[in-house]
């Protein structure tokens, strides 16, 4: 029976999913992406990824290169979005915090995350692949496509991207760090956004130990322990001499401070239960300091039968265990203290061992984002924006944006350095200028703060003088807070009689502030984004910052047009007005015993920094989630909506002069610096005295509102999470006009939004976009709640423009009505420019037509498209041809920057007539360039030729070196860049007499660093005269370079009493065909005695293989072992000579190895050969003839480029997977390579067309109705929508509602799209719901009024189900309960949703905007609701 109710059980959930409208929805509506890969991925030609190299892998530290060999396991690839897709994913976000909006609160699975803002499948496919065939193993693409975890060595780092990996020791530790910034090819740049790290120095825990303390239960009494290392000098400033006594904060304490306790001591109580709080970790924790925390202070501990002796706590191992290391203290803050605000919610706390590459948090913090882990999620580490670089700010960017989407608030501590954010806490003076933490700059984000207890004359007024015997808090209430900052700019020195008159630089150059460590860096992080882009080590390279957030608005927040930092704070002091937060941690304390209340003395540790403040604030988000019933997502849109709240209410809510306001949701910090001292002449470094040392930083100071200093400033616990609904966005109407109807591409047209709404003028940013696969087209700031523009850069074609407002804080976002466009193609221009590369020094020098170069040029033909007006940017493909003959496949698809190039180096001697022809597309009419004609001629050798020996035995052998090197293009014209290195043969003489003749081995560029040829000749030294030769050498030439003589040398032959020997070799056959078997035998004579030493096997005067032993004087070798190419060869076998006998070769003997003799025909045909883009198209290729059966491979060529993987042969024809709906529109030239077989000859296919077409004609949208009435707590009545196609449209058709709607409304449609025929119309019926969703992604449970009624129900049917009623009447009456309690959609004790318990809408009359995307046309309807 305990089985059959755990079935049913899993049952109800299951059921209940398919009444709420899909998560995935808007991943649904969502086009796929577009391919953005549209050249040939080709080594030769790379890209440098600027800013991916630490400033401190500097020669000084450099301890030299790591050993090939060595490992460098996870490191990750972070993959860019492109502009249109950016711009939509910044849109969802704004809706999915917009409560008018349909997408409110519909968050995305990490799945549907990737299917829609992910990289298409094939270009996804051509990064793995690139790097599988780089070596690089277990390559994983992460769920939401934006990032690719791979292993290797330093030797496939190294030849991948270029850049070297060296150990660096810094301050006694070592690491290991690439040396130069990473390359990769130039194809693959619009999708991969860099390299994360290649790095092992650490991100910096934003932790501030202050020590470790005993209590004595017996006294009551707390002292001060000697640290078991030693440990940095505190600052011991006091303002009295009264002997102050110091505070630790306690889970009850902070309660108490923050006004949590009415939270947890409410009839249902608020405290995290049901909740889930992901913590980011990289070392392994002692749980059992967890659980003395939780008996310490009076949390719960709950079930203890679990792996960490609590029901609180969950360890999940991302891979190995790190064991426990250095960052355990960190580890406890984030773990002990987001579980001590939200006391009933479950930490997950995810461990990632670093690698060599890798800071272990960031694999913990992909681990729970990819695995939607939890609702909020605490990283407590940090890197200023500069030191991250380029790639390291793109991969913080990428994840919190996916875990925005997925409904995951990202709480991140702002740092410890104060404004100094790239330096080091506890530094003696900042160095690096002002600064922030990348890891929480993003607009993703919320950016977690620090203040202190501001009691510069001791904390009695605010503290009991004895503890609570049973939480062992003393706080009073809320303690007045400052900025945290422990440097010598507090402002409370100035106060002070001992710096009586004297200002702030004046205290920091003081011997008390020296003596005293007032000039270390520590305080709360804060500042303004600038540097998300840089070369990663220099304050002067900085380039851009991320863009003030549409959310980032209210009273104090600064008009810099940057994202500002923190958003909030708490309490991070480490004692420096007495007071520091109590950690567990039984590894630091002295007696080496857990924290035990029970015990007559127990120890402690006691920590300050942000870093305990962000998991603290993670705690309240998660009250937050408890009381809303709802995952938040980025938070920072309902925080400064009720700031702004709160400003305008005029509420006094000071943090500085006595309590706030008992209606404050914000304590308000309006005094004090996190100005931190600095050395002078480092950046942004003020410095007024020419004598002083040390200066202070340029900014940041508190001010009333907000400020760069703590934010919004701290909480009201209680008032935040009781006010969090009622954050109302002010409904916004964004109208849309446009002056024409219809231009030419590149023409001006005039556009005006204006964004309106009932109540003020909304501000912010507008975007207008054409819906079009291009994207967005401008974005501008409102000006009076509008804007104008006059706008050349919408593309050809015909769709619908429209225009999207972001909203501000205040106002929600809306979009605009849809305004139908015309574009019609203007002339381009087709220019080729080739061009000479030196990949020796990089330098690239235009070709001038008419000239004449030698072969084995690396040459670059560009082409460029453009159009008269100077807009927009050329798409699809354009040919090459030499002298009327595809050149190099002859189709390449122009790249994102409207051009292409193609590097051949493979142009034989002769006269080349290049031209290149553009095929147009909806925006620029097609073109040709004007011809170019160059020859190439043979190019010249150089000759080096060297003996293994100048004295030799007559017995002995000879080895000869012949180089035979390119000329014309590398330094000083000693080399060549050709694809065919020298070949042809190497002649050997001595006077007048032949020594033989060897064929040239192939060194070509980029194998090797340029062309060059290479023969290794051995020889009996009996074949030379006795005493002094002179050897000479000759190059015979080839096809691409003239014949060279060699310098001779010298060798000195000396005489030999040791026998003669005479070597002999025979054939099995001297002819066979490729993959038979043949052996080759050598026998050597005389017999008496028989000849021992070795063999080798040479082939027209090349080793072929390893020297092998004589038995009996005979030895053979099998095809098994040697490799010979399919050809004819002249096979001979050298005689090592031995003790007895002198050295000897055989007569060389003609051996011919047969290729593949039958030539094969591939052919490719598509079907349809014009396709709406997003339709399927059959591709087939043919290979002939088809006997004997074909075998290989085929391998799909899109537009010259590799397309897919090579697909195995299933017989004469086979069909080749081609996706048109990652495709631009346009022609698409295809071809196929076939790899050839045993019997086939590899061949390629002439070039087959499939054209891809924009989605034509378009529909109308009409309402059965335009007026309905909505009671509360029921259904609208419904209405239905038809769409009619016209033009030939067949499009899908997809549905939403995007704006108008009442707080707490959804609009459900039945089907959610269709999908029109011909002229056939369809329909979908819209209905407006107050019922929340059930199944909503991560949603916790929600209580309602039926439950307790289901419950008995429940109850009642456990009983039903007990031994003795196992009968038909009960088994028949069990079958009605269930039925009942399906149909009300709830389970015992479950998650569901009761049908009837809707939420509370207002009464009132709204005009909700319906909206209808398909293809590139958007209608949209309006239906006036009425709720009762």
């Amino acid at each position: 029976m305990i089985r059959m109710i755990g079935k049913l059980l899993l049952f109800l959930p299951a059921i209940a999913l398919p009444l709420g409208p899909s998560a995935w929805s808007f991943a649904q509506s969502s086009l796929s992406p577009r391919s953005r890969i549209l050249q040939a991925v080709d080594d030769g030609r790379r890209v440098t990824l600027v800013g991916n190299t630490h400033p401190l892998a500097r020669a000084e530290f450099d301890q030299g290169a790591m050993a090939d060999a060595a490992p460098l396991r996870r490191m990750v690839l972070v993959l860019g979005r492109g502009p249109e897709e950016e711009a939509e994913l910044r849109r969802l976000i704004d809706q999915q915090q917009d409560k008018s909006s349909s997408t409110y609160h519909q968050w995305l699975t990490p799945e549907s995350f990737g299917d829609t803002f992910g990289p298409s499948d094939h270009d996804l496919e051509s990064v793995t692949a690139w790097l599988s065939s780089h070596g690089f193993e277990d390559i994983r693409v992460n769920s939401g496509r934006t990032l690719i975890e791979f292993s290797g060595t330093a030797g496939t780092v190294r030849s991948t991207f270029r850049t070297n990996m060296h150990r660096y020791i810094v301050q006694g530790k070592e690491h290991f760090a690439n040396d130069s910034d990473p390359q990769i090819p130039v194809a693959l740049e619009p999708i991969v956004a860099g390299v994360a790290s290649l790095n092992s120095f650490a991100r910096k825990p934003a932790s501030h130990r202050v020590g470790s303390f005993r209590h004595d239960a017996a006294t009551n009494l707390t002292t001060r322990l000697p640290e078991k290392t030693a440990s940095k000098v505190q600052p011991a400033f006091t303002i009295n001499s009264g002997g102050n006594s110091i505070y630790g904060v306690t889970p009850y304490d902070f309660a108490t401070i923050y006004n949590v306790l009415p939270l947890w001591n409410a009839s249902t109580p608020i405290d995290g239960i049901g909740q889930t709080i992901a913590v980011v970790g990289q070392t392994d924790i002692n749980p059992a300091d967890f659980v003395n925390f939780r008996k310490l202070f009076n949390l719960p501990v709950g079930n203890t039968a679990t792996p960490t002796g609590t029901e609180y706590l969950n360890i999940i191992y991302n891979g190995p265990n790190p064991g426990v290391t250095a960052d355990e203290g960190e580890a406890d803050i984030d773990t002990q203290w987001s579980a001590a605000i939200a006391k009933g919610a479950t930490i997950d706390y995810v461990v990632s061992e670093g690698t060599e590459t890798t800071q272990g948090t960031d694999l913990s913090a992909m681990y729970i984002v990819d695995n939607n882990l939890a609702p909020v999620m605490s990283y407590s580490y940090g890197q200023c924006e500069l030191f991250l670089g380029t790639s390291g700010n793109a991969f913080y960017k990428a994840l919190w944006q996916q875990a925005a989407a997925q409904g995951i608030s990202v709480l991140v501590a702002s740092g410890d350095t104060g404004a100094a954010g790239c330096d080091i806490a506890d530094d003696t003076g900042a160095s690096y200028g002002l600064g922030v933490n990348g890891l929480g700059s993003t607009p993703y984000n919320i950016s977690v703060g620090g203040t202190d207890f501001y009691t510069p004359q001791g904390g009695a007024a605010f503290w009991n003088i004895a503890n609570s015997s049973t939480t062992q808090a003393s706080a009073k209430g809320y303690i007045p807070e400052a900025p945290w900052n422990e440097s010598c700019t507090n402002t409370v020195f100035a106060t002070s009689r001992v710096f009586s008159g004297q200002v702030t630089e004046q205290i920091c150059n003081s011997g008390i502030a020296f003596a005293d460590g007032l000039l270390s860096v520590v305080g709360g992080g804060g500042g303004g984004s600038s540097c998300i882009q840089s070369d990663g080590s220099s304050p002067s390279s900085c380039k851009r910052s991320y863009g003030k957030p549409s959310w980032q608005t209210g009273a104090g927040v600064p008009s810099d047009g940057v994202r500002d930092m923190p958003d909030v704070s708490l309490f991070a002091g480490a004692g420096f007005f007495g007071a520091f937060y109590v950690v567990c941690q039984q590894s630091t304390n002295t007696d080496g015993k857990p924290c035990n209340d029970a015990a007559p003395t127990y120890d402690f540790a006691g920590y300050g920094g942000t870093s305990v403040a962000a998991p603290a604030f993670a705690g309240i988000l998660s009250l937050i989630n408890q009381k809303t019933g709802s995952r938040q997502g980025n938070a920072n849109y309902v925080l400064y909506n009720l700031a702004s709240q709160q400003q305008k209410a005029g509420t006094a809510c000071s943090a500085i002069s006595g309590a706030p306001a008992a209606g404050c949701v914000f304590n308000d910090i309006t005094t004090d610096t996190i100005a931190m001292p600095c050395l002078k002449g480092s950046p942004n470094c003020t410095v007024n005295g020419a004598a002083d040392k040390y200066g202070v930083l340029s900014g940041y100071n508190s001010g009333a509102g907000y400020d760069l200093t703590t934010g919004l400033g701290s909480v009201n616990a209680a008032n935040l999470v009781n006010s969090w609904t009622n954050a109302n966005f002010t409904a916004s109407s964004t109208t849309l006009r446009l002056s024409s109807s219809a231009i030419s591409h590149g023409s001006p047209i005039a556009a005006s939004v204006i964004v309106t709404s009932a109540a003020g003028n909304p501000t912010g940013n507008v975007s207008i976009n054409a819906l079009a696969s291009n994207g967005s087209v401008q974005t501008g700031t409102l000006q009076n709640g509008s804007y104008n523009a006059q706008l050349s850069s919408f593309p050809g074609g015909s769709y619908s423009v429209q225009a999207h407002y972001s909203g501000d804080g205040v106002y929600a976002s809306s979009d605009s009505n849809a305004v139908a466009l015309t574009v019609n193609p203007e002339a381009s221009t087709t220019s080729l420019t080739p061009l000479l590369y030196s990949p020796a020094d990089g330098a690239v020098v235009p070709v001038p037509s008419g000239s004449t170069y030698p072969y084995g040029g690396f040459f670059l033909f560009r082409v460029d498209v453009a159009g008269a007006s100077g807009q927009g940017l050329a798409t699809g493909n354009v040919t090459l041809a030499d002298s009327g003959f595809a050149l190099d496949g002859g189709t390449f698809r122009l790249n994102s920057a409207s051009n292409t190039e193609d590097q051949s180096r493979s142009l034989a001697p002769g006269v080349h007539v290049l031209a290149t022809t553009y095929s147009g597309d909806a925006s620029f009419n097609s073109s040709q360039s004007a011809p170019f004609t160059f020859t190439i001629v043979k190019a010249p050798t150089s000759s080096v030729l060297q003996s293994s020996t100048g004295l030799v035995s007559a017995a002995a052998t000879i080895t000869l070196t012949a180089r035979i090197n390119a000329l014309g293009f590398a330094a000083n014209g000693l080399g060549g860049f050709g694809v065919a290195a020298p070949s042809g043969t190497v002649t050997f003489a001595s006077g007048g007499t032949s020594l033989g003749s060897a064929s040239v081995t192939q060194n070509a560029y980029p194998a090797f660093t340029t062309d060059y040829g290479l023969v290794s000749f051995t020889f009996p030294a009996s074949q030379l005269s006795i005493g002094n030769d002179t050897i000479t050498a000759s190059y015979s030439g080839d096809a691409n370079y003239q014949p060279s003589t060699f310098p001779p040398v010298s060798v000195y032959v000396t005489s030999s009493a040791l026998g003669m020997s005479a070597t002999t070799l025979s054939l099995s056959n001297s002819s066979v065909a490729e993959g038979d078997s043949y052996s080759f035998t050598a026998a050597v004579s005389p017999n008496n005695p028989l000849p021992t030493g070795t063999v080798v096997f040479l082939s027209d005067g090349q080793a072929i293989s390893k020297p092998m032993p004589l038995s009996s004087g005979v030895v053979s070798v099998s095809s098994q072992l040697v490799r010979i190419a399919p050809s004819v060869h002249l096979i001979s076998a050298l005689y090592s000579g031995d003790a007895m006998y002198q050295a000897s070769v055989s007569s060389p003997t003609p051996f011919t190895l047969g290729a593949a003799t039958v030539p094969s025909i591939a052919t490719i045909t598509v079907s349809p050969a014009a396709v709406d883009r997003g339709t399927g198209a059959t591709v087939t290729t043919t290979i002939s003839p088809v006997s004997p059966v074909p075998s290989g491979t085929a391998q799909l060529l899109l537009d010259g480029n590799l397309y897919g993987r090579p697909v195995p042969l299933t017989g004469a024809s086979t069909t080749l997977p081609l996706l048109t709906n990652t495709l631009q529109s346009g022609t698409h030239a295809l071809q196929v390579n076939y790899s050839g077989d045993r019997n086939h000859l590899a061949s390629t296919s002439p070039a087959a067309t499939l054209t891809l077409l924009d989605p034509v004609g378009g529909f109308t949208l009409s309402s059965s109705s335009t007026s309905i009435t909505m009671a509360q707590g029921r259904n609208s009545s419904a209405v239905t929508l038809t769409v009619a196609p016209a033009g030939g449209f067949h499009s899908i058709i997809t549905f939403a509602c995007t704006g108008g709607l009442p707080s707490g409304a959804m609009c459900l449609f039945t089907p959610a799209s269709i999908a029109p025929t011909d002229s056939v119309v369809g329909t979908t019926v819209l209905t407006i719901s107050s019922i929340a969703l059930a199944g909503r992604s991560a949603e916790p449970p929600i209580s309602h009024g039926l439950m307790p009624v289901l419950g008995a129900v429940c109850a009642g049917m456990i009983a039903f189900m007990l031994p003795g009623w196992n009968t038909h009447r009960w088994r028949s009456l069990n079958l009605l309960v269930v039925l009942f309690m399906l149909g009300l959609m709830s389970g015992c004790g479950s998650g569901g949703v009761a049908p009837n318990a809707a939420n509370s809408l207002s009464a009132g009359s709204y005009a909700v905007i319906v909206r209808a995307s398909g293809g590139s046309t958007i209608q949209t309807a309006t239906i006036n609701i009425t709720i009762q």
